[in-house]
């Protein structure tokens, strides 16, 4: 058994605000909690292919693997992606 939770962390991708903040906000997270909970960023994944659905589908395996999520709405518009690993 793993001694750490593994943290899917879903939000916006598009700006440097986004990727910078998802990235401040996972390390903040796994230092405050002395590595217990280890976040999984979409943007740090590798992608074998371009294709959307390829990608949905990677996205929605690591959600499954994942025993939390965090979904980052931040903002006055919700991101479609976001709103699909949420459901």
């Amino acid at each position: 058994m793993d001694d750490f939770l593994r943290v899917y962390f879903a939000g916006d991708l598009f700006n440097h605000k986004d990727l910078v903040g998802n990235l401040l906000l996972a390390e903040a997270i796994g230092e405050k909690s002395d590595g217990r909970f280890q976040c999984v960023l979409p943007q740090n994944m590798e992608q074998t292919t371009g294709r959307s659905i390829d990608i949905r589908n990677q996205d929605l395996l690591e959600v499954m693997r994942a025993e939390l999520l965090l979904l980052n709405f931040d903002g006055t518009e919700l991101d479609s992606g976001t709103v699909v690993e949420f459901i």
